[in-house]
């Protein structure tokens, strides 16, 4: 989360403005829309290529052709796209209103699809975190740096065992080879990860049943009346994305 409200957006004007004499930002055209993006990605919701594709960008796509406008892809830092939305230089950026402080700041588009993090097993060696166990060895893997609301306290008092790894990936071969009980991921990056890498094999791993957290992934927009129109065209299309199987489809691409 950022702490960037409504009482912050004159310092952001003014911060955005230094940042653009270093790197000015893309100028959308009435018939197009600046999109910013982290120059790593979020794989699969984000996969910054030359020509950036996932869940998130291929379901914007779409929906922007219906509306006859071509997107143009700009990497930002989440700090500075949020700035850039704040003073319009930025048209749109994949968030979550659970990710920002004052989601007021911006228009938001209804959600795309639910983030969820979830404890993901091998297969047939599932376990209830929340109870109890005759020894405190329950190693949990997890991204470093990263905190996972509802497992803090087992870590805290040591009735669990954080494990950390630089990355997702990494954390799940750690699983795949024994040397934790289990780890907690976004689900749809490990179905990524699993479908992507060849020392995974889905069918070796299960999930929980109910997610550690859930947070609505949408769409962030500057707050001008353009997008105010956009966003309900936006949203129709959405919904009869999800109605008739175009959205299924762009989620099985990239499992």
């Amino acid at each position: 989360m950022h702490p960037f409200g409504p009482a912050r957006c004159q310092l952001l004007l003014a911060l955005a403005a230094t940042c653009f004499l270093i790197a000015g930002p893309a100028i959308a055209k009435d018939d197009s829309m600046v999109m910013a993006i982290p120059a790593k990605g979020w794989p699969p919701y984000i996969i910054a290529e030359k020509t950036p594709r996932g869940i998130m960008v291929d379901v914007m796509r779409q929906i922007a052709a219906t509306a006859n406008l071509e997107i143009q892809f700009i990497n930002y830092p989440d700090k500075r796209a949020l700035m850039r939305l704040c003073d319009g230089t930025v048209d749109a950026y994949p968030k979550s209103r659970d990710w920002v402080t004052d989601p007021a700041d911006y228009l938001w588009t209804d959600p795309v699809l639910n983030s969820q993090d979830v404890l993901i097993f091998r297969k047939g060696k599932t376990w209830d975190f929340s109870q109890p166990h005759e020894r405190n060895e329950k190693r949990i893997g997890c991204v470093f740096g990263y905190r996972y609301p509802k497992l803090e306290p087992f870590f805290a008092s040591q009735k669990l065992k954080r494990a950390n790894a630089p990355n997702s990936k990494a954390m799940l071969l750690m699983l795949a080879r024994g040397r934790t009980e289990a780890a907690v991921a976004n689900k749809n990056v490990a179905l990524w990860l699993m479908g992507t890498t060849f020392e995974l094999n889905r069918n070796d791993f299960e999930f929980s049943e109910k997610p550690l957290g859930t947070a609505p992934y949408a769409f962030a927009f500057s707050r001008t009346k353009r997008w105010e129109r956009f966003i309900a065209l936006f949203n129709s299309e959405l919904a009869a994305m999800k109605k008739d199987g175009r959205f299924q489809a762009i989620l099985e691409k990239y499992r």
